[in-house]
């Protein structure tokens, strides 16, 4: 059905020269004004999977940093590339780190390793980065392990110790972490957990399970349900599922309004209020403002898309059995009814 949907899409913008929800033109979810250079690093604990740095060009200061954590199969470029350079050419630096599951389900050697290699790539990055304001992004699994390596990189080492943000999408399950530790969370953190309507892979249970529990102030973070929408004029469908970060770098991947809106936008104004303190940021990151996260453009026979669900105790709309990793599954270290505690690790 998907691959129609995408055929349907790509015969749009064949035909009509422009997607059938235009991107953002100003503001947050805008194109920023850097051209971003991107170079590949390698560091001692994983040669041979290298390290992208997204950078904007042209600025003299030093940079917060953002750390990107793919998806298990996802590791390619071309997947996430577009939220790279997006982020960038806005002021950013991104790094990239692509990694393999070295054991599973309990992935503590995969967690290891690669919290190793994120230590190694600021040592390189050095002078050019602030640690002190720090960014975590993450799809799925790499969207699951960012509490645990957000937790241990502010506690530890200090990174965002100043400031921090968590935009965290589909997550699996939340290994590495206990119920403890999320319960006492560092509070100066700001968070977006954002879902997807028709995902079938992660159950939208992980994601409430993890919104609810983390200290974070309900103040300071939020929970969006991203949702399909279709238009009939226009004959497209834009499908809210687990590949909604994909870009064209995935056989299911693509740029289109969920993008735009429900990407660019809400990452984009997180990190400029945790980073900056920007007020209107601020409004737009949690649901405060009309061009907030609810808000997912107009279709271009002028329609407004279905807005997505914004909340604070965020509502399940599909049965566990939908989806492919339930919260009942043996491996959620986190369901009561199953918990493991070689899950729940200790670093």
């Amino acid at each position: 059905m998907r691959a129609l949907v995408l055929g349907v899409s790509m015969a749009w913008a064949i035909f009509a020269g422009q997607t059938p929800v235009a991107p953002i033109d100003s503001g947050h979810g805008a194109t920023g004004p850097y051209a971003v250079a991107v170079d590949t690093i390698r560091t001692s604990h994983a040669r041979r999977e290298p390290t992208l740095i997204y950078r904007p060009e042209g600025v003299g200061t030093r940079l917060p940093l953002v750390f990107f954590l793919h998806g298990l199969r996802t590791n390619k470029r071309g997947v996430y590339d577009h939220i790279c350079q997006h982020l960038a050419g806005r002021g950013l630096c991104v790094a990239f780190p692509h990694y393999r599951l070295r054991s599973f389900p309990g992935p503590r050697r995969t967690y290891r390793k690669l919290f190793s290699r994120m230590a190694e790539i600021v040592e390189v990055l050095g002078e050019r980065i602030d640690t002190t304001r720090m960014g975590f992004v993450g799809h799925s699994f790499g969207g699951a392990a960012i509490p645990a390596f957000s937790l241990r990189a502010i506690s530890q080492l200090g990174w965002g110790r100043e400031s921090a943000f968590l935009f965290i999408m589909a997550p699996h399950f939340v290994f590495g972490i206990t119920e403890d530790e999320l319960r006492h969370f560092p509070s100066h953190v700001k968070m977006i957990v954002e879902v997807y309507e028709d995902d079938d892979c992660n159950d939208h249970r992980m994601a409430k399970h993890l919104f609810e529990t983390i200290a974070i102030g309900k103040d300071e973070k939020v929970f969006v349900t991203v949702l399909s929408d279709t238009s009939e004029p226009l004959g497209y469908a834009q499908v809210a599922d687990h590949a909604v970060p994909y870009g064209p770098g995935d056989a299911l991947g693509e740029i289109d309004g969920l993008d735009y809106y429900a990407i660019y936008r809400p990452l984009d104004a997180v990190a400029e209020y945790a980073l900056n303190g920007d007020a209107q940021a601020r409004a737009v990151a949690l649901g405060e403002s009309d061009t907030g996260p609810r808000f997912m453009g107009y279709w271009r026979d002028g329609r407004r898309v279905k807005e997505a669900l914004v909340s604070d105790h965020p509502e399940m709309l599909k049965p566990m059995s939908q989806y492919f990793f339930s919260w009942k599954h043996p491996w959620n270290p986190h369901n009561p009814e199953r918990r493991r505690r070689r899950f729940l690790f200790k670093w």
